[in-house]
């Protein structure tokens, strides 16, 4: 999900449910391998929960957990969680640094595909590849600032407090 208000969750897991579900946004064609991503749907203060990704969920019956999220068609989904109980984070600490990284990488690429390879002989094709990747590197750096954010809340939190 993309933009929307934050919210701060903290509370005890209740009906703590883990699945395995295909990826339907990964293609197969590209590895021959199928993808799976994980899919945590819980209680904590009465509302429900749902956390989903390639990421290892450890969220046990019973933990006191910190969720960051927001709601989109009625649902609250977590952007990132962090265990109290365990101290362990499930949205990783370095992912916004490695999005921003990201995103000036694609900035750069983008800007040099669409502005050094832009000679008469090659076409459009090198502005059409340039153009493509400088909104997208908007859209990573968007969501490195969201990720940066989510972090940010998590770790304010004392989690010999809880």
């Amino acid at each position: 999900m993309i933009g929307g208000k934050m919210e701060l969750v903290i509370g005890v897991a209740e009906g703590v449910k883990v699945r395995e579900v295909r990826d339907a946004n990964h293609s197969a064609l590209h590895s021959g391998v199928p993808r799976y991503k994980k899919i945590c749907v819980f209680y904590i203060t009465g509302r429900l929960v749902t956390i989903d990704g390639d990421m290892p969920i450890i969220i046990n019956e019973g933990d006191r957990l910190a969720v960051v999220g927001g709601y989109q068609n009625g649902s609250f989904f977590a952007y990132g969680y962090r265990n109290l109980t365990l101290d362990e984070w499930g949205y990783g600490r370095h992912l916004p640094n490695f999005l921003f990284l990201l995103a000036i990488i694609l900035v750069l690429v983008g800007g040099l595909v669409a502005f050094g390879f832009a000679f008469p002989y090659l076409g459009a094709l090198p502005k059409l590849i340039g153009f493509v990747l400088l909104p997208l590197s908007v859209l990573v750096g968007y969501i490195g600032f969201r990720a940066r954010k989510v972090v940010r809340i998590l770790e304010k939190i004392d989690p010999r407090l809880s």
